[in-house]
């Protein structure tokens, strides 16, 4: 039975690892997406 309860804990602690991840994966996107943003613009002026 503890076996499981620390498999479990090793489980959330990859999950949360990885939110973790996607957040900054998000973050990284989103400054892209500004700075793609900023070059069309000047392309189209």
């Amino acid at each position: 039975m503890a076996h499981n309860e620390r498999f479990k804990q090793e489980i959330i602690q990859e999950l949360e690892k990885g939110v973790q991840h996607q957040k900054l994966i998000s973050k990284t996107a989103q400054k892209f997406d500004i700075s793609l943003a900023k070059e069309v613009k000047l392309h189209e002026v």
